[in-house]
């Protein structure tokens, strides 16, 4: 499989591919969340809040009194370079997928469990570590980030690259933490990009390691 993942999602990425590199052609992180050990500035302090054993019924009281409209423009500041470029009807979406997802009774455990999680990660050594675990990395690698995101340091983006071997490095200009969604075109063609090379690669290898009666 090509496999693609954002965030949260590029950080699972890196640890499946490291784990079943049998099972991926081409791998694509797009401003995975690599272990750091400060708090970006972005962050919400109420969110943070779900971290600590003991309170998170506080937090969620104090994430209750936000509106959906209010999170979702949050959201967007955090998430976007150019957060003034979301179309209004995209916001309009978004405020009533938010109303629908605070409504579910597991939408508040869901959250407190994902964010535990990723900070857990954070804290594993040895083979278990992203970091570590980079370094082992086989399948064809596209590290992508925005130069505006204000969720994952860009400057860790050149590190990542270094570490994962024969990585491809894509660093986009005015945009954000999804670069999917801020520029799907650039995007789109860096992982085609990707893929095309990757089976080009394999079809040589192939060639190449034909018994010369088949070639023939």
């Amino acid at each position: 499989m090509h496999l693609l993942g954002n965030s949260l999602g590029g950080l699972v990425s890196l640890l499946v591919a490291s784990r079943r590199p049998d099972l991926v052609a081409t791998l694509t992180l797009v401003s995975p969340a690599m272990p750091v050990y400060r708090v970006p500035p972005a962050f919400s302090r109420a969110l943070l809040l779900l971290l600590v054993p003991g309170i998170p019924s506080l937090a969620a009281r104090r994430m209750g009194a936000i509106t959906p409209e209010q999170n979702v423009r949050a959201m967007i500041r955090m998430c976007f370079g150019e957060p003034g470029r979301v179309p209004p009807e995209r916001v309009d979406q978004a405020v009533q997928e938010m109303r629908e997802r605070v409504e579910q009774p597991w939408a508040g455990h869901a959250l407190t469990r994902s964010m535990r999680g990723l900070i857990t990660s954070y804290l594993r050594v040895g083979a278990a570590n992203a970091w570590r675990a980079a370094r082992t990395l086989r399948p064809p690698t596209l590290v992508l980030w925005g130069a505006r995101d204000r969720l994952v340091d860009p400057s860790m983006a050149p590190r990542l690259a270094s570490v994962v071997p024969d990585a491809r490095l894509a660093v986009l200009e005015r945009v954000g933490h999804v670069a999917m969604l801020e520029a799907p075109e650039v995007t789109a063609r860096a992982v085609l990009g990707l893929v095309e090379d990757a089976a080009a690669c394999r079809e040589l290898h192939a060639a190449v390691d034909e018994p010369p009666s088949v070639r023939r």
